[in-house]
């Protein structure tokens, strides 16, 4: 009943798809071939992210128009935020376990790429509607459960990184699971809100790759960015 909708909206978004999944980064991080430091930076944007992540669909809930045509996604979004919740403290756990000063690195600022991430979930939503996050999430949640099992099987072996990967290892599994949930929701929603959907998921590719590429960079970037060692 609804395969035909979202084989017409996988095809619109393959091409992002195929973009994100082979770019530098995702590359970079699957081989494990970026070293402990830079690992941490990816660990220290993915805290920037995931912490927003529960208000963010909060923000979508509140903005949800009453009626049970909406309640899917009403309840999906419910299961998001539970899901999410406390990503961010595994995240500086590993950061700890890396040597950095975990409570130091909180207060640090996102790369401008992370802050792109969720500052486009609001406009959109507020723009778009609040499907528009059923896209985004459906694109972070299933390039996150790809790319988190690859950077967790690189780099849990290494003696050097294998205690600070435990966010990947969570989070990976968690995102299979919100992957599959969230194709789900996506195919009763289309077509009937499929532009808001399709923007969100390109969107958030796109932001990811970005964010990625960044990485090469961060060390250009001043203090405020920067991770705090443990003295």
């Amino acid at each position: 009943m609804h395969t035909k909708p979202f084989e017409s909206f996988r095809k619109d978004v393959e091409f992002m798809w195929r973009m994100s999944t082979s770019s530098w980064a995702a590359l970079m991080l699957t081989h494990g071939k970026l070293d402990p430091e830079a690992l941490a930076m990816v660990t220290l944007q993915m805290y920037h992210y995931v912490k927003h992540t529960v208000a963010v669909c909060e923000y979508a809930l509140a903005r949800l128009p009453p009626g049970k045509e909406h309640d899917d996604f009403r309840e999906v979004l419910r299961y998001f935020a539970e899901g999410e919740d406390g990503h961010d403290r595994l995240a500086l756990r590993d950061l700890d376990r890396l040597g950095y000063d975990a409570a130091a690195c909180a207060e640090t600022l996102p790369l401008p790429t992370t802050l792109n991430l969720h500052g486009a979930n609001r406009l959109a939503i507020d723009t778009y509607g609040p499907y528009y996050l059923l896209g985004e999430t459906y694109a972070t949640e299933t390039v996150g459960a790809q790319i988190s099992a690859g950077i967790f099987d690189a780099y849990a072996g290494n003696p050097a990184t294998a205690r600070g990967a435990e966010f990947y290892h969570v989070h990976g599994e968690a995102d299979v699971q919100h992957a599959a949930r969230a194709e789900e929701c996506l195919r009763r929603c289309l077509p009937a809100h499929g532009p808001a959907i399709t923007l969100g998921c390109l969107t958030a590719w796109r932001n990811l790759m970005g964010l990625g590429m960044e990485i090469q960079h961060y060390k250009l970037y001043p203090e405020p960015f920067q991770l705090v060692r443990r003295r």
